[in-house]
């Protein structure tokens, strides 16, 4: 007996789930989340980045850049 979903089998339908909707919406639910309630002091220190010279590079990339790679990763993916 093998279980079907969408066409797939049981396992395959998870494995591709997992892929292609999960890992992605986990990435964009974690970088909005820390990018935008964490302080710009806490991240900085969390990363071990507080005293080099990308570090604002870095808050600017992860907060506007980041989110929209995410999602056209997503959507295209």
């Amino acid at each position: 007996m093998e279980i079907t979903v969408f066409g797939d089998s049981f396992l395959d339908f998870i494995d591709s789930f997992t892929g292609n909707v999960m890992l992605p919406l986990s990435a964009l639910i974690s970088v909005v989340f820390v990018m935008w309630t964490w302080g710009k002091e806490d991240i900085l220190t969390h990363t071990d980045i507080k005293d080099t010279a990308w570090a604002e590079l870095f808050i600017f990339v992860a907060k506007f850049i980041a989110p929209v790679a995410i999602l056209v990763v997503w959507v295209l993916g």
